[in-house]
């Protein structure tokens, strides 16, 4: 930020400057407007009382003048080319301040003016203002003196100056004190006692007569000295302006704030030189670094400024409020990344390009030997032996050095997720015990595959049942117990994804607490941050606790690798010479506030949250192949669904995983940002997954906690060890750079705060693009104005569909035998996949295809949009087909644990036949293995066959799944995230030999949208909802339901 255009209240009326203006060929077509809207008005030509100069017969014409002066010596200003980055008016110009910007029309600027004068009518006694050579506190001494006054201090100009204002003779009384004890008073030219509440009278009028006036999106940057705020859309500008009668003001902070806002050329608009007098004495002996000048100071150019004119309102209805999500704050984050315990480190880290990756040998001395397969893929093994596994050793020093109790027998995502919670509380300094947190939410983007003491006590669990089943039965259990010991594994039940998250947040909180667990792969903590921030705009949580974690065994790398995914040497994002990625364990926990709570509760502040952007790919080649159409519809989301302009991102956290997916995402930027001005610096890109790998379902979430440190450190990082960028991206065509060294991060344009980006993207086709903005005390504090709680949408649903198993065949109701066969599994005729990739497919993911489908069908002849159609499947354990591939993957780790111990080598061989068994009925892993198993493409495989590219999620709660799957489907048509969701709850057993209780599998799903939707497209509705919190529901939110029966 450079310039600002300041703009003239009371006192700024020069005749002799307005004639010339109006003279001026070039300004014609804006005095007709203004003499026809004047005349409309007041019921004479602006330019007929102009140049007539009787100004005593119509006095209050001069108030029109004074805004007309700011405008047009304006415009000959941006003629001139002398483009601002922010207006500011003082008192009364910020009228002319609005109408440059076009947040509204010169004839409305004028109507506001006629509005003002005709509530002032009503003003009772009238009045005067006076500047007082002196400061606020000498100002308020002299007033002591004064007995019996009803003199306020409106206005501080300058150390120097001081304005009150009130009554004629309070002013009279006053001037005769100062004259006997030398003090400087200047009477103003001014009717009435602004700035005081002398003019409550006229308020609560002004505010009613300039409620139809439509106030649009400022094209320039525009700050408002008596809020100390930009101005944006959502602000209730009538109450506001009307406030402003009555409310003081300091403009010296103004001045001084525009200041440290980074403007050093001060453009006065309107004759005369009083602003720019006031700005050299507010800045002192700082007046030597800026420039001052006035808008006439140059000839006019001859070529017309390309300034569209903003509408002007059309009739008296009041405008429709611009919808924009709720800025959010965040208050508090912890992390705990490969190579950093803490965020500290991890800044430390980025900055100094420490990477935490290492290889796998390094802590696992077996690894080689049971995992490890140099040179071509082989089934089974991984080929790269990078890692950036956090060992519990490791995880145990940095909680005694925090003096963190970890409770005996946590895993290690626990140990990392608990260090990142008490580190988050820290930060927003709240104490466990606080109350605000008794109505904490807890969202967590996690996966039951990224559990390594899961995997490993459900390969023990799971051997012994198949071993139990064959002839090796009598020897199950010694085999059993001496892998537990090897391994460390206890009960699978207690390292359970149901039991994990939640026991975290009791350990910290000392409090029940219900945790949503979201599975959407890589994106899933983005996605857990919008229903994070959804929770808090409905006003069902206080504080919002979220993030993302993952702590994955060795199955996921070898699965990663049967494709070709993983990194050899080095994971090398955005570079030329990228050879895939490195999984590497990660936690990070926010904690989230409504601003306007924060800003009440005076909470720490580190950043705010200003849109989400969620999609899905659809259709694609391959259900583990990202699409460009469905990430830039990720983006276009966010930006659209929010005031946000994407030319003031300055720095973009890219997803770049050093993968093939590099170019995709590049070129999905590149397109979202096109036609970005030239003039504009370069938005910077970045990957922090370079030094802390990929952290699978918590990267989304590293990525905030990076921005969160650039901010606050004014830094964009450097993209450490890139040499040669990828020649696909054609990066010196587009308006992007990736900075090599740390550099720092420049003021944005037109007065909005330091602003950056991240993409999170999914494996199974999820998408999310994130806004965050550096945290400015006058800036945030007007998005926290006028922010109440949303009226609850009425919602319905559409349509059911369920499967069960009943008497060998598949039925919506459950029948005797209560067992799917392997036959029951098909997919539609039309929904082909390679016999491959079929081969490999879960049950759960052919189960939620057979009962979306006639839902879909069904949806579409009504003419819902696909791409507007979510899903949300509750479902929070390991498939059956990934258990599987775990008992392939660890099987030599198991056969050398047996023979490495003389009490069990005998056992060897039987295991070993065992396998042979097992090898021959179950397939290896593969190139589909991934894709087939991982959760969240139970529903990503639902969005690839038909082509939906609404949100897609899996997710667990600790009380109740599918009601939580109902709730989230709700706030998703709720919020415009989609038009239509299928949601529900899915179970199946995890085990390949059939489980304990095959009778509880089946599926339910259930299609919501809003009432109104339903009745838009004639959808028949089923039932109505009625989820809430466990709390009295709002009274408008019942009685809308019952009223849509």
């Amino acid at each position: 930020m450079n310039r600002a255009f300041l703009f003239q209240g009371q006192g700024g009326f020069h005749p002799e400057v307005l004639r010339d203006l109006f003279a001026r060929p070039e300004l014609g077509d804006w005095v007709g407007r203004a003499d026809d809207v004047v005349e409309d008005l007041f019921g004479i030509r602006f330019s007929t009382w102009l140049a007539q100069g009787a100004f005593e017969d119509l006095p209050d014409l001069d108030q029109a003048g004074i805004f007309l002066e700011g405008v047009l010596t304006a415009e000959v200003a941006l003629r001139a080319g002398r483009i601002p980055d922010v207006l500011a008016g003082h008192s009364f110009g910020e009228f002319a301040a609005l109408a440059v910007a076009g947040a509204v029309s010169l004839e409305d600027g004028i109507r506001l003016i006629h509005a003002r004068l005709q509530a002032l009518e009503f003003v009772q006694g009238r009045g005067g203002m006076a500047a007082i050579s002196a400061d606020r506190q000498r100002t308020a001494r002299i007033l002591e003196e004064l007995p019996g006054h009803a003199l306020e201090i409106s206005v501080v100009n300058h150390p120097r100056q001081t304005v009150v204002s009130g009554p004629l003779g309070d002013l009279d009384r006053l001037a005769i004190q100062g004259r006997g004890k030398g003090i400087g008073l200047t009477i103003l030219q001014s009717r009435f006692p602004f700035h005081s509440s002398h003019l409550s009278q006229a308020r609560e009028r002004f505010a009613r007569l300039i409620a139809p006036i439509r106030f649009g999106v400022a094209r320039f940057g525009l700050y408002m000295p008596v809020e100390r705020t930009p101005y944006h859309g959502r602000l209730d500008m009538p109450a506001l302006l009307a406030a402003h009668l009555t409310d003081p003001f300091d403009y010296m902070t103004a001045v001084n704030d525009l200041y440290g806002l980074g403007v050093r050329h001060f453009t006065e608009c309107g004759g005369g030189t009083m602003l720019r007098t006031i700005v050299r004495r507010v800045l002192g002996e700082r007046e030597t670094l800026v420039t001052l000048d006035g808008a006439l100071d140059v000839p006019p150019s001859a070529v017309p400024f390309s300034f569209p004119r903003p509408a002007t309102t059309p009739s008296r209805n009041p405008p429709k409020e611009v919808p924009a999500m709720e800025p959010i704050a965040i208050v508090g984050f912890g992390s705990v990344l490969p190579g950093a315990t803490d965020s500290d480190a991890y800044w430390a880290a980025t900055l100094n390009g420490i990477s935490g990756i290492y290889n796998y040998d390094a802590v696992d001395p077996h690894f080689l030997e049971d995992c490890f397969s140099d040179g071509p893929i082989r089934v089974n093994k991984t080929y790269s032996r990078l890692c950036g596994t956090i060992p519990h050793a490791t995880l145990d020093q940095a909680a005694a050095r925090r003096q963190v109790a970890l409770p005996s027998g946590f895993a290690r995502i626990q140990k990392m997720l608990l260090l990142s919670l008490h580190e988050a509380l820290d930060r927003a300094d709240l104490r466990p015990e606080s109350p605000v947190l008794d109505d904490a939410g807890f969202f967590l983007g996690a996966t039951p595959d990224g559990i390594s003491e899961y995997d490993e006590a459900l390969v023990v669990r799971h051997l012994e049942e198949g071993l139990r089943q064959g002839p090796a039965a009598g020897q199950a259990p010694a085999v059993a117990a001496r892998l537990r010991a090897a391994l460390g594994s206890g009960p699978a039940d207690h390292v359970a994804p149901d039991a994990v998250y939640r026991q975290v947040a009791e350990a910290a909180l000392g409090r029940d607490a219900r945790v949503v667990v979201v599975d959407a792969a890589c994106s899933s903590s983005l996605y857990a941050i919008d229903l994070a921030v959804k929770a808090l705009v409905g006003r069902e949580a206080g504080v919002a606790v979220c993030g993302g974690a993952f702590a994955a065994g060795i199955g996921n790398n070898c699965m990663f690798a049967q494709f070709g995914g993983l990194a050899r040497t080095a994971i090398r994002p955005l570079d030329e010479k990228a050879e895939g990625t490195v999984f590497c364990d990660g936690a990070v926990v926010l904690l989230l506030r409504r601003l306007s709570d924060a800003l009440r509760d005076r909470n720490p502040i580190h950043g705010v949250i200003r849109a989400i952007g969620l999609s899905s790919d659809g259709k694609a080649p391959a259900v583990n192949v990202p699409t460009s159409a469905g990430q830039r519809l990720a983006m276009e989301r966010a930006y659209e669904r929010s005031e946000i302009g994407k030319d003031t991102i300055q720095y973009v956290e890219a997803h770049a995983t050093g993968t093939s997916g590099d170019v995709i995402e590049f070129t999905s930027l590149t397109q979202v940002f096109a036609g970005r001005d030239e003039r504009l610096p370069r938005i910077r890109i970045n990957s922090n997954k370079a030094l802390i790998g990929h952290t699978g379902w918590a990267s989304g979430a590293s990525a905030v906690v990076k921005l969160l440190l650039a901010l606050k450190h004014h830094t964009i990082p450097a993209q450490h060890g890139i040499g040669d960028v990828n020649s696909k991206f054609g990066i010196d065509a587009g308006p992007f750079d990736i900075p090599r060294a740390n550099l720092p991060w420049p003021p944005n344009t037109g007065g909005q705060p330091r602003r950056g980006a991240i993409n999170g993207f999914g494996f199974g086709g999820t998408n999310a693009h994130l806004v965050l903005e550096e945290f400015s005390a006058p800036y945030h504090r007007a998005l926290a104005i006028s922010t109440a709680a949303p009226l609850p949408t009425p919602c319905v649903v559409v349509g059911t569909a369920a499967f069960f198993p009943a008497d060998g065949k598949l039925s919506e109701r459950p029948g005797s035998r209560l067992a799917f066969g392997p036959d029951d599994f098909t997919l539609p005729a039309d929904k082909r996949v390679l016999p491959d990739m079929r081969e490999d497919m879960a049950r759960a993911q052919f189960l939620a295809v057979m009962a979306a489908d006639p839902l879909i069908t069904a949806a579409r002849e009504k003419g819902v949009d696909p791409s507007r159609i979510g899903l949300v499947i509750a479902f929070n354990d390991k498939c059956e087909r990934a258990c599987a591939a775990n008992l392939h993957i660890h099987k030599d780790r198991i056969l050398r644990t047996l023979r490495s111990a003389p009490s069990t080598a005998g056992l060897e061989p039987a295991v070993a036949k065992w396998y042979r068994d097992f090898e021959s009925g179950h397939r290896p892993t593969g190139p589909y293995t991934l894709a087939g198993i991982m959760p969240n493409v139970i529903t990503g495989r639902v969005a690839n066959l038909y082509d939906l590219k609404g949100p897609n999620i899996v997710v667990g709660d600790s009380r109740g799944h599918t009601l939580a799957a109902v709730k989230i489907a709700q706030e998703m048509v709720r919020c415009g995230n989609a038009d239509l969701v299928l949601c529900g709850g899915l179970h199946l057993e995890n085990s390949p030999f059939g489980g304990d209780d095959p009778s509880q599998e089946g599926i339910v799903l259930f299609a919501v949208t809003t009432h109104a939707f339903a009745r838009e497209r004639e959808l028949p509705v089923c039932a109505e909802l009625l989820l809430t919190q466990e709390r009295e529901a709002p009274p408008a939110y019942g009685q809308a339901v019952r009223s849509s029966a």
